[in-house]
């Protein structure tokens, strides 16, 4: 019985850092945009050399490089919960057929983070810096719905 409360935990854990992840990586930008929107004034200061268009580009690129450093982050902490949580349901011999699931997921994982990760970071930042084609946008946009979709 012990065995599967810690498995609820992981399992909670796991869930919840999905979440979280996503809903940061999403709110970063909208939080580049409002400092734009009113900066402190040591903030206009310092970007006033720069037109807006050049000042929301370096913020939202700070934001695609912090977003990328949370959702590679993110992805090692899935290689990390998922075994473990595929180890605690094997232990218990109630739930022991359970443990397929988190362990199928570990090539889900790899996948995200050795393909669609990095292309997402890539041409996310090149759409940030303005020197994404159009079929770039619409690549990026298939791969962060496959993104979605898998998460």
């Amino acid at each position: 019985m012990h065995l599967r409360r810690f498995a609820c935990l992981v399992l909670g854990a796991w869930l919840a850092g999905a979440i979280v992840v996503g809903w940061v990586a999403t709110t970063n930008f909208a939080a580049a945009d409002r400092t734009l929107a009113a900066p402190p004034a040591e903030i206009q200061r310092a970007m006033a050399p720069l037109d807006s268009n050049r000042a929301r580009m370096v913020l939202r690129y700070l934001v695609a490089v912090e977003n990328s450093d949370y959702f590679l982050s993110w992805e090692l902490v899935e290689f990390a919960l998922l075994p473990l949580l595929a180890a605690v349901l094997f232990a218990d011999r109630q739930s022991r057929w359970l443990s397929i699931a988190p362990a199928a997921l570990v090539p889900l994982v790899a996948f995200q983070h050795f393909r669609l990760t990095p292309e997402i970071i890539w041409l996310g930042q090149n759409m940030v810096r303005g020197i994404a084609t159009e079929s770039q946008r619409e690549e990026f946009a298939a791969v962060h719905r496959i993104y979605g979709v898998t998460e």
